[in-house]
């Protein structure tokens, strides 16, 4: 009897440790703003190429901060509140730092267009070392749609 209930505490132990570690993997990835600020710089340097009229891009203000802004000429970047987002329905350029995939040492961005609800765009990955990043676009895209509510249906960016 003493055999039945030693062996149970040992797999109930083993079960406990490893959903913790399970638990582990879920949590927020955390960057340096130095780094954040390299890697929306160069994104939106890509995304937006200097322009003959000026033209404002809306981009949600939950997601970066105004000295991670490059200058493009004749563009000019408008940090919208979250509030306006949502109950507006205004369409952002999205850069979303706070749904990070990492594998390894890479990490997965996606950017597009879009609001809370329903959004789409690209996918970047980058690698920090000695902190610089080396940064490229990833084949394939996400997508996220609200079913009726106004939470994502899907917003995880789908990796082919």
């Amino acid at each position: 009897m003493f055999k039945r209930i030693l062996i149970a505490v040992f797999l109930i132990l083993l079960v406990s440790v490893s959903s913790l570690a399970q638990d582990s993997n879920l949590e927020k990835v955390r960057l340096a703003d130095n780094v954040k600020r390299q890697v929306a710089a160069r994104i939106l340097r890509y995304q937006f190429k200097p322009r003959r009229t000026q033209t404002k891009i809306p981009l949600a203000e939950s997601q970066v901060k105004r000295e991670w802004l490059p200058e493009i000429k004749n563009i000019s970047f408008e940090l919208v509140p979250d509030e306006k987002i949502q109950n507006r329905g205004t369409e952002v350029f999205l850069l979303n730092f706070n749904d990070l995939e990492v594998e390894g040492r890479t990490y997965t961005l996606s950017v597009g267009w879009g609001n809370f609800c329903n959004a789409s765009g690209n996918l970047w990955s980058f690698i920090v070392t000695s902190n610089k990043v080396r940064l490229w676009p990833v084949n394939g895209g996400w997508g996220s749609g609200c079913s009726g509510s106004s939470q994502p249906a899907a917003s995880k960016p789908s990796n082919p």
